[in-house]
């Protein structure tokens, strides 16, 4: 059965009772025509915590919240202010010192780009930042690109690609956690 949406290719791949090589399968994968799938991020602030939310959020003094949403925390100050600057944001204001409660407007938008192809991934390599990001609760190679309409964006591989590189997640999140 071929959908509407699925190559012929990639459908007999998946027809019931037909297997292939894990290579196969990235092969076909890397044929499709497929986009890679973006968002982007605006109206955002950052939530400086005191002791008693600290205690409540797995170790984490700066969170940020997108549209009423949790998007993103860190545990330190300085990887915090390396994230806002590394996807070009800037904050409406200073943060409150350490340990104190406060809420900033984060200024600015950016976009993430998750690939399923290797090549596409691989492309904004020569022209971006290499860096690590956590995706799909693992920390992956990222690739941050300033894109034709000013606004950076964050590249990783889909979390289901066989050879997406992985890093330690102690030694990650001291780096930019």
């Amino acid at each position: 059965m071929t959908s509407k949406n699925t190559s012929p290719e990639l459908s007999n791949m998946i027809e019931p009772g037909r297997t292939g090589s894990a290579e196969e399968m990235s092969r076909l994968i890397d044929q499709c025509a497929c986009r890679p799938a973006e968002r982007r991020y605006g109206q955002m602030m950052a939530i400086a915590r005191n002791q008693e939310g600290h205690d409540r959020t797995c170790d984490y003094w700066y969170l940020v919240h997108t549209c009423g949403r949790s998007h993103i925390a860190f545990n330190k100050r300085e990887n915090f202010l390396a994230w806002v600057k590394g996807v070009g944001l800037s904050l409406s204001g200073e943060l409150p010192p350490h340990g104190t409660y406060g809420v900033v407007h984060i200024v600015g938008e950016y976009k993430t780009a998750m690939h399923l192809s290797y090549d596409e991934f691989y492309a904004h390599a020569d022209t971006g930042v290499i860096g690590r990001t956590l995706s799909n609760g693992r920390y992956t190679m990222s690739i941050t690109t300033r894109d034709e309409d000013g606004l950076r964006t964050v590249h990783t591989l889909n979390s289901n690609r066989r050879f997406r590189p992985e890093y330690d997640y102690q030694e990650s999140r001291a780096l930019v956690g």
